[in-house]
């Protein structure tokens, strides 16, 4: 699982973080979000799911640099923070068959860390 969320959100500490490790799943974090790199980890790590804030499914949905990277692991998408228009969900299904879609996650209320 890639992490592009901030550790300090508690949707990022509690659930992705300890639920993830707690099933003994792998947590990838990275120290800053680049585009290229975050696909290259996606690649490399064999990622199934994804938990991203719109920004970044925005960006998956209409880039094509998706196209360079082998993608095929992923198996589900969870975008937080916001609600992703009709027209973005169009494109990930386009684009992105068989994978889950999922949102709602939209009050990340930050720890006092």
């Amino acid at each position: 699982m890639v992490w592009p969320l901030d550790c300090c959100l508690l949707l990022g500490l509690v659930y992705v973080l300890h639920g993830e490790l707690y099933l003994g799943n792998t947590c990838v974090i990275v120290p800053a979000f680049d585009f290229p790199t975050f696909l290259s980890y996606i690649q490399k790590y064999q990622m199934k799911r994804l938990y991203l804030v719109p920004p970044i499914v925005i960006r998956l949905a209409k880039d094509d640099l998706t196209e360079k990277y082998n993608l095929s692991s992923l198996e589900q998408i969870v975008c937080g923070a916001a609600p992703l228009g009709s027209d973005t969900m169009s494109l990930l299904r386009a684009k992105f068959k068989g994978i889950i879609f999922r949102q709602g996650t939209y009050v990340l209320l930050s720890s006092n860390s």
